[in-house]
């Protein structure tokens, strides 16, 4: 499994994009330090939406709380708010976070199954 943190400026180059999809890379995508380092203009114009419709494999994160004033909660909280993501495209970001772990996998299964079971009964 590869990572790369952040990677948000690889929807500047298409066959960048295309290879990640293909071989499966997770990209760690942290909104907030993004805006504040300007490597995104707002939330809304966030290239998240970007890497996600060409097939990248995303999750996100929270970066450097002290530094940043955020925490995973809040990042959610804002892909839904301030991003336009469905709380579906929230929970499959969610579970990349747990498949992208060092966590036993029978763990990672529990934990998505629980975030399917909080989707489906949180309306």
């Amino acid at each position: 499994m590869r990572h790369i943190s952040h990677g948000v400026r690889a929807v500047e180059d298409r066959a960048l994009l295309r290879d990640l999809a293909r071989d499966g890379v997770f990209l760690h995508v942290c909104p907030t330090s993004n805006v504040l380092l300007e490597c995104a203009t707002s939330h809304r114009d966030h290239q998240l939406r970007t890497l996600l419709d060409a097939g990248v494999t995303c999750t996100v994160n929270d970066d450097d709380p002290l530094v940043f004033g955020t925490d995973v909660v809040t990042e959610y909280r804002r892909l839904i708010t301030d991003m336009g993501f469905s709380r579906a495209e929230v929970a499959e970001m969610a579970r990349n976070g747990f498949r992208a772990s060092l966590m036993p996998a029978a763990t990672v299964e529990a934990m998505c199954r629980e975030i399917d079971t909080l989707l489906t009964t949180s309306a």
